[in-house]
C-alpha cells in the first residue's frame, strides 16, 4: 500500500488510515459483499452454490430471492408480505 497520488505527507513508507470503506476503492465492494452477505445469513437466506451472487428463503410453502449485481438488489418472492417482512427487518 501507498500514499494516493497527490498526496504526501511524511516519508513515502507512511500509509494512510481509513476509518471507514469509502465507495470506489477495491475494497469497498468486498467489504460490502461481505456485509450484505451477513446480513442475509442472519435473516435466514441460503447462499447458492451454483450462483454466490444468488441468496434464496424458504418459509413454509412460499420462496424468497435475492441476486446481487455490484450493489444493487433484486428481490422476487412468492409471497409479498415475506418481502415486507424482510425490508422491515432492516
Amino acid at each position: 500500500m501507498k500514499q494516493p497520488e497527490g498526496y504526501h505527507q511524511g516519508s513515502d513508507n507512511m500509509v494512510c488510515k481509513l476509518e471507514k470503506n469509502l465507495y470506489g476503492l477495491k475494497q469497498g465492494v468486498n467489504e460490502w459483499n461481505k456485509k450484505v452477505h451477513s446480513i442475509l445469513t442472519n435473516e435466514g437466506f441460503m447462499q447458492s452454490r451454483n450462483d454466490p451472487c444468488l441468496y434464496f428463503k424458504r418459509q413454509n410453502e412460499e420462496w424468497m430471492y435475492i441476486t446481487m449485481h455490484v450493489d444493487d438488489l433484486i428481490v422476487a418472492s412468492t409471497d409479498e408480505q415475506m418481502i415486507k417482512k424482510t425490508l422491515k427487518n432492516r
